[in-house]
C-alpha cells in the first residue's frame, strides 16, 4: 500500500482526510484549520477577514452544521458607506441612496452601455463597464479592488466571476434607482454561522478527531528520494502527497523544479492581510458587514461577529485592510491608522473603543489576475507528475471559498485513491 501524507490541516486537508483510510497528516501551525481558524483574543473569537457559511451544497452543509448550535441567517444585513452616505447593497441595485447628481451620471452611463460591444470583455474592467456603465464601474468597484485586490480591475481575469457576482438586471438597476430593493438574488442573501467559537466552530469537532502532527513547517521535498524533509529536523518517505502548501513558495521547497516553472510561480500574486480587532461597549452598527468605498480609508470592509451572535454586552467589530505583498507594512502605524478613520468614520471618541488587537496574514487573497492560470498550471501539472498534489486556495493559487476548498481535498483524495486501496 502506499504511504499518503497530507501536508496541511487547512479545510482542503481535512477534505482529504475525510475521503482516506489511511493517512498522516503534518501542519506548519499548532492549531488546525488554515484560513478558516479563528484566534482567540480578548476571551472572544475573531476570524481572518469576514467568514460566513452560503454554500449550496446540501452534504458540505450536512457535514459542518451536524451537532453544533448555528445561526441561520435569511436576511443577511450589509451596506456599504460612501463618504458618509449608507448606500444599500449591492449598490448597482441601490442608486436610490445616491445623492441626485450622483444618480444622473450613474443612470446615464447605464444608458451607453447598449453601445458596448460584447466581444471586446477581455477582463474583469470590460464586464464591470458592460454591465454597470462608468460611473458605477469608476467609483465604487474599481475603488474596491484597488483596496481588496491591491490592483486595477484591468488587471483581474473573469475566470472567478462565477457565482459571486449576479448577473446585472438593468430593469432592478433602473427600479433600484426610485424605491428600495431586497438581497434576495445576491450571493450572500442567507447564510450560516456558528454560536460558539467563531467560524472555526464548523471544523473543530472534525479536526479533534483526526490525528495531526503540529509544528511541522516543511522545509525540503526530494522528488528523486521521496522524503520530506521538515524545519523541526524531522525526515519522513512518502509515496504521494496531498499539499496544500501555498503553490507560490514550492518553488524553493522542491528542488528538482524546472528553473523556467519556477520563474513563472515569481509571478503568483496575493494581498497581506491586517486585521484590526476592536471592541466597544455599544453597538455601532447593526449590519453583519460594511463595506466602505471612501478613496481616501484604507480599510475595506468591517465585519461584526457579534452581531451574528447572542452578545449584547459587548460590540466585536474588525477592520480588514489589504496590501499588495511586495508592501513592507509598519503593522503599529497601520492599526493606529484605521483606527482613527474608524473613530472618524462613526464620530466616535478613542476612549470609546475598550480593546485592541490584530491579526495578520502574509498571504490573503489570491489575485486572480489575467496571468494566473499560465503562471500557476505549469507547476501544479509537474507537481502532480511527481506525485505531488496541490488542493485549496493557496495549493492551487484559486480564489474559493470554504467549501471548494474542502472539496478540492475530497475530490483530490477520491482521484488519486484507486491506486492506493
Amino acid at each position: 500500500m502506499d504511504n499518503l501524507i497530507i501536508i496541511g490541516a487547512g479545510l482542503s486537508g481535512l477534505g482529504a482526510a475525510n475521503h482516506l483510510k489511511e493517512y498522516e497528516i503534518y501542519e506548519s501551525n499548532s492549531y488546525p484549520g488554515g484560513h478558516a481558524y479563528s484566534h482567540k483574543q480578548k476571551d472572544l473569537y475573531w476570524d481572518e477577514g469576514a467568514h460566513i457559511c452560503h454554500s449550496k451544497n446540501n452534504d458540505y452543509l450536512n457535514l459542518i452544521l451536524k451537532n453544533i448550535e448555528f445561526h441561520h441567517e435569511k436576511n443577511t444585513l450589509n451596506n456599504n458607506l460612501y463618504y458618509g452616505a449608507k448606500v444599500g447593497y449591492p449598490i448597482q441595485n441601490n442608486l436610490k441612496d445616491l445623492g441626485f447628481e450622483d444618480k444622473v451620471k450613474a443612470l446615464v452611463s447605464l444608458h451607453k452601455i447598449k453601445n458596448f460591444n460584447p466581444s471586446s470583455i477581455k477582463n474583469y474592467r470590460d464586464w464591470l463597464k458592460a454591465s454597470y456603465g462608468d460611473f458605477i464601474t469608476e467609483n465604487f468597484y474599481e475603488v474596491f479592488t484597488k483596496k481588496y485586490w491591491n490592483c486595477k480591475t484591468s488587471e483581474l481575469s473573469l475566470d472567478w466571476l462565477k457565482g459571486r457576482l449576479i448577473q446585472p438586471n438593468i430593469e432592478k438597476i433602473i427600479r433600484g434607482s426610485f424605491e428600495k430593493q431586497n438581497q434576495e438574488d445576491t450571493v450572500f442573501s442567507e447564510f450560516y454561522y456558528p454560536k460558539n467559537n467563531g467560524y472555526f466552530g464548523f471544523y473543530k469537532n472534525h479536526f479533534s478527531s483526526k490525528k495531526i502532527n503540529f509544528n511541522h513547517k516543511v522545509h525540503k521535498i526530494n522528488c528523486k528520494n521521496k522524503v520530506v524533509t521538515f524545519q523541526n529536523g524531522v525526515n519522513i518517505n512518502y509515496d504521494k502527497i496531498i499539499s496544500s502548501i501555498p503553490l507560490k513558495d514550492m518553488g524553493g521547497i522542491v528542488a528538482e523544479m524546472p528553473k523556467s516553472i519556477k520563474a513563472k510561480l515569481h509571478g503568483l500574486r496575493a494581498t497581506q492581510g491586517l486585521y484590526v480587532n476592536l471592541t466597544l461597549g455599544q453597538q455601532i452598527f447593526k449590519e453583519h458587514w460594511l463595506y466602505i468605498y471612501d478613496e481616501n480609508i484604507k480599510i475595506s470592509r468591517l465585519f461584526s461577529q457579534s452581531n451574528m451572535s447572542n452578545n449584547k454586552t459587548i460590540f466585536q467589530v474588525q477592520l480588514e485592510l489589504y496590501y499588495d505583498e511586495k508592501t513592507k507594512i509598519n503593522i503599529n502605524k497601520e492599526i493606529e491608522t484605521a483606527i482613527n478613520d474608524f473613530v472618524r468614520l462613526f464620530k466616535l471618541k478613542r476612549n470609546e473603543i475598550n480593546y485592541v488587537g490584530h491579526l495578520y496574514k502574509k498571504y490573503s487573497y489570491v489575485v486572480a489576475d489575467l496571468n494566473r492560470v499560465s503562471n500557476s498550471s505549469p507547476a501544479i501539472n509537474w507537481l502532480e507528475n511527481n506525485h505531488i498534489y496541490q488542493v485549496g486556495l493557496y495549493g492551487r493559487w484559486k480564489y474559493i471559498w470554504s467549501d471548494e476548498a474542502y472539496l478540492s481535498g475530497y475530490k483530490m483524495a477520491q482521484k488519486i485513491s484507486n491506486s492506493i486501496y
